[in-house]
């Protein structure tokens, strides 16, 4: 039993090689000869101070031995062995050989240079005296099991032993018989297209806590023969060759992202490299389609590193995702970082048109409802640009729309019905949107320079007001309308004002033909506009109680009624509170505080105070609810605005005055360092660190959870 002793070893970090690349490089040689250790560590000797340190009893009185050799159980034996064997075929690794560990593979790609390379490779293994198992060898076969994998001259194939384990397995009836499977199936993960898709079912199950039930449903057991259904005739997958260019397929849908790395042949035929899929869970899941996308290429390109930065690889996807990455002006932070990383790649876009080959098909069935989710835009897509102005007499709407054709118009529309700024830019968005369908048009492009409006019809912000919820539910029942939409945040420099009216996109011409006159709008539109529904009926008001009480006292009303309504009134119909000093307050409800509160903090005279501020003006003006205070603090906490342009607090500054104590281990301070990422080799992601006061002594235990 070595755990003692392992866990005093430090690690050795000697970098193992990556085995698909080892694979990648024994596939496609004519003849191979694939040779295993003999007792595998145990041909390398132990240092003479450390033996003493693997000293074992044996039962009985046989008494106490030592290893003079290296044994299995032992920590960094691996990592030993492989820094032996590099060192021992330094020369002819990579040429025609390949070593992980005790494996050793010898490929020729042609079958007359096969002795030669047999004759130096037994040279070396002779003059270091290693010694092979002659029963696990094969010498001069075409073909071979390295690795868990089938390689031969035509590319790398499953192991049907492998396949076979995953055939006869039975449904799990567990949690732990399901992470055994799906361990199985992820071995193969390389010739899976979109095997994050065909197992996301499991993932409820995997999640589960010990208490909970596991049930396997008619879903989970589909899923499972529809892997199994494709295991049966798998795919051969190939290695890269020099000099050709790669081809990286992405796509993405709701809760996964995909991808296939492919190369066409000599013969032009194009066949599969590698396939990767991913889950998407927690905010990813949010993402916007097109970010997805972008999600995809960087994965692709953070997973295949070793396949793709050696060569020239054509993107192919629904959406240019390159040129939003690398060229667009705004982006959010993280696709920043993306594009940032990939800039080290030779990466070029081609737009996905036509399939071309079986690979291509069987990736984009398995992927069919991903890239169909995707809000891709056509050559043919109106183009719309929208800017709305507040002013005192109402609000100015300008529109500009570009037909597929190219062909731009202008409308100026002005509008008297009173409304906010964001207001405005809801109503100009959606007299464009009407245009549009009225127009025909199903495919479009938005843009505009409220970030406001974008961001929340992008659902990237909460819409809090009950205006503007309105107005984003009018223009949300338009959008959907369409067959396709894009919308875009651009910068007020590419919607400029001319004319007091919202000028956009100046950078196109636009012709007097095309120019439409300017339209008075007063407040029809108003009147057309498809109001949202709120069903109030089960918001209990407040007052309700006590207006009843006042009007038809009753002796059975509850005593808190009774002692609350001596400090009400009612005078013409409307409920009051009777102050200390006398004033009348009026009584306001759920509807009415709302609105109270947005005209105080954000209205025509607001200045968007703070809660405490909110609360003293409402007094004055003579209102009155029972939670004011508390609700005049929420909405002021919750106000956009404030929160951009607001003032930092921060706690003042004081000295700082030692803890002391009389005596040793008096008082201890505990804390608490975590979460460590990466965790340590044990797993251990947060240390517990208690300090006495008076010795200044450290205590420090790693921990692996922290209930």
């Amino acid at each position: 039993d070595f755990r003692d002793l392992n866990a005093a070893t430090p690690n050795d970090a000697y970098p193992m090689p990556i085995a698909e690349t080892m694979i990648d490089v024994i596939a496609g040689n004519e003849i191979l000869s694939l040779l295993d250790g003999y007792s595998g560590y145990n041909q390398i000797y132990i240092a003479k101070n450390d033996v003493s340190k693997t000293a074992f009893r044996c039962p009985g009185a046989l008494g106490t031995y030592e290893w003079v050799v290296m044994p299995f159980g032992l920590k960094n034996v691996g990592a030993t062995y492989q820094r032996a064997m590099n060192l021992i075929f330094h020369d002819l690794i990579e040429k025609f050989m390949q070593v992980y560990i005790d494996d050793i593979v010898i490929g020729s790609k042609r079958k007359i240079d096969h002795i030669q390379h047999l004759k130096l490779s037994f040279e070396r293994m002779r003059k270091h005296g290693l010694k092979m198992n002659p029963l696990k060898c094969a010498f001069g076969v075409s073909a071979g099991d390295f690795l868990g994998f089938v390689v031969h001259q035509k590319g790398i194939e499953i192991d049907k032993n492998k396949t076979r384990a995953i055939m006869e397995t039975k449904p799990p009836s567990n949690k732990k018989e399901l992470q055994s499977l799906l361990g199985k199936i992820n071995f193969l993960r390389r010739f899976i297209s979109n095997l994050s898709g065909k197992t996301k079912v499991f993932s409820p199950l995997l999640r589960l806590k010990k208490e909970e039930e596991f049930r396997w449903d008619e879903n989970h057991q589909k899923a499972f023969e529809e892997i199994k259904n494709y295991l049966i005739n798998p795919p051969v997958m190939v290695p890269p060759s020099e000099g050709g260019k790669l081809k990286l397929y992405l796509s993405a849908n709701d809760s996964t992202i995909a991808g296939m790395l492919s190369q066409d042949d000599e013969n032009g035929i194009e066949r599969a490299i590698y396939y990767i899929s991913r889950m998407l869970v927690e905010a990813k899941i949010r993402y916007t389609p097109l970010e997805k996308l972008c999600l995809s290429l960087y994965y692709a390109c953070t997973k295949l590193k070793h396949y793709i930065k050696p060569y020239d690889v054509f993107v192919f996807c629904r959406n240019n995702v390159i040129k939003y990455m690398l060229s667009k002006p705004i982006l959010h932070s993280r696709v920043v970082k993306w594009a940032l990383a990939l800039t080290e790649y030779s990466l070029t876009f081609v737009p996905l048109k036509a399939t071309k080959g079986q690979v291509i098909a069987d990736f984009l069935v398995d992927n069919s409802n991903l890239n169909e989710q995707v809000n891709y835009l056509t050559t043919k897509s109106w183009e719309l640009f929208f800017d709305g102005s507040k002013h005192e007499l109402g609000a100015e709407i300008g529109l500009l729309i570009i037909s597929p054709g190219g062909i731009p118009t202008k409308f100026s529309l002005r509008t008297k019905s009173e409304c906010s700024n964001n207001e405005t830019e809801y109503e100009t968005l959606i007299t464009g949107l009407k245009l549009l369908k009225d127009l025909g048009a199903r495919n479009i492009i938005i843009r505009g320079d409220s970030q406001l409006v974008i961001k929340r019809l992008t659902r990237e912000y909460k819409c809090m007001n009950k205006k503007l919820l309105e107005c984003n539910s009018r223009a949300t029942t338009l959008l959907n309308s369409f067959d396709e939409v894009q919308l875009e945040h651009i910068s007020r420099n590419e919607n400029e004002i001319a004319n007091e009216l919202a000028q956009i996109a100046s950078r196109y011409k636009i012709s007097r033909e095309c120019l439409e006159s300017l339209v008075c709008i007063r407040n029809e539109l108003s009147d057309e506009h498809e109001c949202l529904t709120i069903d109030t009926s089960t918001i209990q008001d407040w007052r309700k109680e006590l207006i009843e009480y006042l009007q038809s006292p009753n002796s059975q009303a509850e005593r808190k009624v009774k002692y609350r309504a001596l400090n009400y009134v009612i005078l013409n119909d409307e409920l009051f509170k009777r102050g200390f000093d006398g004033v009348l307050f009026k009584c306001l409800g759920n509807h009415e505080i709302y609105i109270a509160m947005a005209e105080v903090h954000e209205g025509i005279c607001g200045s968007h105070q703070a809660g405490e501020k909110m609360k003293w003006t409402l007094s004055r003006k003579g209102y009155f609810w029972p939670s004011m205070f508390k609700d005049c603090i929420e909405f002021a906490k919750g106000c956009e605005e404030c929160q951009k342009h607001g003032p930092i607090h921060r706690v003042p500054a004081i000295e700082l005055h030692a803890i002391v104590k009389p005596w040793p281990f008096r008082g201890w301070a505990i804390d608490i360092i975590g979460q460590i990422h990466p965790p340590s080799a044990k797993n251990h992601k947060y240390i517990i660190v208690a300090i006495d006061y008076f010795t200044k002594w450290v205590e420090a235990i790693p921990v692996k959870e922290v209930d």
